[in-house]
Order: structure tokens, then C-alpha cells, then sequence
């Protein structure tokens, strides 16, 4: 499953709209993601990927490795912060306490391993609202080794080679 991941930032946010989500997430990490993947939508669905690995620390299986995966939880935070994103950590219901927490995905990226204590919460898997995942379509492109260029010049200068020796051949005759 991996080790814990690292909360990277919390706030709260207007709404919990797609655009906001993403705003949020490009403003804390300098990116530019245009669109997110939700892995589930309510508490119930949420509690169907997270396991309690029994230490204070809960797994959620993530989809495609993602770099980094966001927490919407409901009222009830104690952590706070100032900026765009603020929040009192007032801890009340339809108070301003942080309700959005976003983690880079660091050891294993098939798991989001994080603690309620991270988000300033009791262990209450109800709480959250929602998982979004950021960057799952990441292509790589393929580079070609160095020795294999080699080989390939190699063989092109013989087929090369072969070419002007059968002409010079035919000229001889």
C-alpha cells in the first residue's frame, strides 16, 4: 500500500463545482489540469474504496496512478490557513472550517494513504463527501537508447556501402 501521503494544501472553497476543484488544485500546485477524474461521489461509494489499515491510516485505491488526489469532506476541520483559500478551523457545521484537502501521491501511486488526524478530523470515513484524482493521463513517449541509434546507423552505412560497391562492380564490367 505504501507509506503516508503528504498533505500538499487545504482550504475551503466556494463550491465544490468542477472549475472550483480545479482552480484550487492549479493555484496550490502551479499546474494547469483542465479536467479531474471523481472516484466517488458520496459517502457510501467513498467508503467502498477505503480501507482501514488499522493504525490511524486509511488506503484508497486509486485508478491510473494518479499525481495527485483530492479529499471533499464536510464540516468539521480544526486546521486553518489565510490566503484565497482560507478557513478558521472553527470546526462547526456551515462554519468556515477547511472542507477541500489535496495530497501528491507519493510511494505507491495505486494508493492514497492519508490520516483523518492530516485533515484535521476524527476518524469518520462518513465525512467525505468525495475523492477526486488529478493527472491520470500521463503519456510517456518513448526515447531511443543510444546504442540502439548505433545499430541502426551502422546498418544503414553497410546497406549504403553494399549499394556503392555493387555499382562500382557494374561500372567495372
Amino acid at each position: 500500500v505504501g507509506s503516508l501521503d503528504q498533505l500538499d494544501a487545504h482550504g475551503r472553497l466556494s463550491n465544490s463545482g468542477l472549475q472550483a476543484e480545479l482552480d484550487f488544485v492549479n493555484a496550490s500546485e502551479g499546474t494547469s489540469f483542465t479536467g479531474l477524474d471523481k472516484i466517488c461521489s458520496d459517502s457510501g461509494s467513498c467508503e467502498a474504496i477505503i480501507t482501514d489499515l488499522g493504525n490511524g491510516e486509511f488506503a484508497i485505491d486509486l485508478p491510473d496512478d494518479p499525481l495527485y488526489f483530492l479529499i471533499k469532506t464536510g464540516a468539521g476541520s480544526d486546521l486553518s490557513q489565510t490566503g484565497d483559500y482560507a478557513c478558521d478551523g472553527s470546526n462547526n457545521k456551515g462554519g468556515d472550517d477547511c472542507d477541500h484537502f489535496l495530497f501528491s501521491n507519493l510511494d505507491s501511486t495505486e494508493f492514497g494513504v492519508f490520516t483523518f488526524e492530516q485533515l484535521g478530523l476524527d476518524d469518520d470515513i462518513g465525512k467525505i463527501s468525495h475523492i477526486d484524482v488529478f493527472d491520470t493521463s500521463i503519456t510517456t513517449i518513448p526515447v531511443p537508447e543510444p546504442g540502439g541509434l548505433l545499430l541502426f546507423g551502422a546498418g544503414l552505412a553497410g546497406v549504403t556501402w553494399l549499394g556503392m560497391r555493387k555499382k562500382r562492380k557494374a561500372k567495372g564490367q
